[in-house]
């Protein structure tokens, strides 16, 4: 989630990007331990024609603040996550940890090119709940890699639906000269989410180098930021390029489903701090239409002995 701001709008294509988080990447198994998220991204919109799909949307969307109708872009996502306890040996997980839950959400988003930075506006809509088939897929995913079998499913969060509003805003603080062969940036991304999901702030910073890095796309991790899941899509590359990058902030949460419970119904709940820092270093590479992207992450609680969440993150994606 660290980059997903990074690329400036007029450079970006229509692009598909299938991401997945997974704490097998780092030999863990509690708290969050998968995601998955697919994102289509539109071309920028003065591109389609009056009379297509994206120019009508864009039309019904020229309210929000910084829309100018022509380097923005729509975004689409589907998500589906996985949260369990620290311990999956338990059939009954200690009260206070955090409970088994699956959340689906589709999300959709308007990104926007500003004149100093970028910005993101997200609707998600979903559920939390046995309607997600979490406990099915990792119980079915753990049989066949040979882990330990999840005991605790019958605790899982009950039903409820879902709703999101969300706002990401970036811009570049330092960059290399233009002239040099080497390239750098450091970006600082602020964001807010507000609904019965995730009420929530956060802010931090990366610093991504590499040859030309300010056209390579890094990872979205599903997760940090209180899953931040909507990327802009990307350029284009000319022969292969590969940058790295590492970034570090932290969120400020005042609700979050899968540690707080439902909000209309009855549950478990866990005691968690509200602060957490995240860190992220990972390195993207593409060559032509291909995008493809690895990052290492962890969320750091501040205040109280809650264990750090550690899990990989993935991405393929296609640009058009």
């Amino acid at each position: 989630s660290f980059g997903a701001l990074s690329s400036q709008a007029e450079d970006l294509n229509e692009t598909m990007v299938v991401t997945s988080d997974n704490d097998i990447f780092t030999v863990s198994d509690n708290n969050y331990t998968y995601g998955f998220a697919a994102t289509w991204t539109s071309d920028a919109l003065s591109r389609y024609g009056d009379e297509t799909y994206p120019r009508k949307v864009g039309k019904w969307l020229e309210f929000m603040p910084g829309f100018d109708g022509a380097q923005d872009h729509l975004t689409f996502s589907l998500v589906h996550q996985i949260n369990t306890p620290s311990n999956i040996t338990f059939a009954d997980p200690p009260i206070n940890d955090q409970p088994y839950s699956g959340v689906l959400l589709f999300g959709t988003g308007l990104f926007s090119d500003l004149p100093n930075g970028s910005q993101l506006w997200t609707l998600r809509i979903g559920a939390i709940g046995p309607v997600t088939q979490a406990d099915h897929i990792q119980t079915e995913f753990h049989d066949w890699i040979g882990a330990d079998e999840p005991l605790g499913w019958d605790t899982q969060l009950p039903n409820e639906p879902l709703l999101n509003i969300g706002y990401q805003r970036a811009g570049t603080v330092l960059k290399a000269d233009p002239a040099a062969r080497f390239d750098w940036r450091l970006d600082a991304i602020g964001s807010f989410e507000i609904g019965n999901y995730a009420t929530a702030v956060a802010a931090g910073g990366i610093l991504e180098f590499g040859g030309r890095s300010s056209d390579t796309r890094t990872t979205v991790s599903i997760e940090n930021g209180i899953g931040l899941v909507s990327q802009p899509g990307a350029a284009r590359s000319k022969g292969l390029n590969v940058s790295a990058f590492v970034g570090a902030g932290a969120f400020a949460v005042a609700h979050f489903a899968p540690l707080d419970g439902t909000t209309f119904r009855t549950s478990r709940s866990a005691d968690y701090s509200p602060l957490i820092g995240f860190t992220s270093v990972g390195v993207t590479a593409r060559y032509s239409r291909l995008l493809t992207s690895f990052s290492l992450n962890r969320g750091v609680p501040f205040g109280n002995t809650d264990a750090e969440i550690d899990y990989g993150a993935i991405s393929i994606g296609w640009t058009y």
